[in-house]
């Protein structure tokens, strides 16, 4: 994709997917198109809805930022519960995590999309063959982040993953603000930085990379996370990942609102302050996060000539 400078250019592996960022773009920008396939992702898959992602913003003289949307450990305000013991089974509603994938979306629209809730959403909901997880898209498309505090969704979700089932999910969890964007670290001139400095978190995690860019040149890149075990919520039609940190009598317990994981890797390659290429993995690399770990800084060239499963959208120098 070298040298695009007034085309637009799209990055997924879901045909379903490209296809909506792509038609995202025709009636916003490159950050509507992102967000519209995160939700297009939510719409295919049971289980990305409450899994971690991170969304990537960036263009020519803007330097790149950042959305933290990983999950959270739940407890928010809560009382520590008792724990449980060491012969006791666990049950899977303790690992369901505080969801942000939603929480997010929001604000990448609000902050820099040009479309509403409900258009970026409604490719998604046209293609979502759940009808329980349709109605959840539905209503993010019309509440945005505030869909939580639909009271049908908010009560599913205490009563599978809250106390009474177990879990520690409870109604100060669905309310937590959004994510800010922040700064996304970088090295100068025309090389990669690490995002993160450890390998992706879970062996059951499969993380993928989606992104965009506009006549513009705005970009925007963001992360799934799919899982193919975890605690299945029917009457939502969703599967929500065993991320969370089970209270167990006898040992220190994980703060709630804590991040839980990495970050997935992503590298940024800047030439003179303007963009030139941002890089995502597809799924685990053993490789590529040791090189994450190592800190080791290469030309973008030498990057992705040495990563061939790095999906990449690249500009030229501008």
């Amino acid at each position: 994709m070298a040298g695009l400078r007034n085309e637009r250019a799209v990055v997924a592996q879901s045909a379903e997917i490209r296809e909506a960022i792509d038609s995202a773009m025709s009636r916003g920008n490159a950050v509507d198109a992102v967000c519209t396939g995160i939700l297009m992702a939510c719409a295919l898959d049971p289980s990305v809805a409450f899994g971690s992602t991170s969304i990537v913003v960036a263009g020519f003289g803007m330097s790149p930022r950042r959305l933290d949307g990983r999950v959270l450990q739940p407890g928010n305000e809560a009382k520590r519960p008792r724990g449980f013991r060491a012969d006791e089974t666990i049950p899977s509603a303790a690992y369901v995590p505080t969801p942000r994938l939603f929480a997010a979306v929001g604000t990448a629209l609000t902050l820099a999309g040009r479309g509403t809730y409900g258009a970026n959403a409604a490719p998604a909901v046209a293609a979502c063959s759940n009808e329980a997880r349709r109605l959840v898209l539905e209503a993010f498309g019309a509440l945005g982040p505030a869909l939580f505090q639909k009271r049908s969704i908010e009560q599913e979700l205490r009563m599978s993953a809250g106390p009474g089932a177990g879990g520690a999910l409870v109604e100060a969890d669905l309310l937590v603000g959004a994510p800010s964007f922040e700064d996304f670290p970088q090295d100068d001139g025309d090389r990669f930085a690490p995002s993160t400095v450890g390998p992706i978190a879970f062996d059951d995690a499969k993380v993928e990379w989606i992104g965009a860019r506009d006549a513009t040149g705005l970009m925007a890149f963001a992360s799934l996370e799919r899982v193919t075990e975890g605690h299945s919520i029917e009457a939502l039609g969703l599967v929500l990942p065993r991320t969370a940190v089970p209270v167990r009598r006898g040992v220190e317990r994980v703060d709630p609102m804590t991040r839980l994981g990495v970050l997935p890797p992503l590298r940024v390659a800047m030439n003179e302050g303007h963009l030139a290429a941002m890089a995502g993995l597809h799924g685990a690399s053993a490789a590529l996060s040791s090189w994450a770990r190592a800190g080791i800084a290469q030309t973008a060239e030498e990057a992705l000539a040495s990563f061939p499963e790095l999906s990449v959208a690249r500009l030229d120098r501008g």
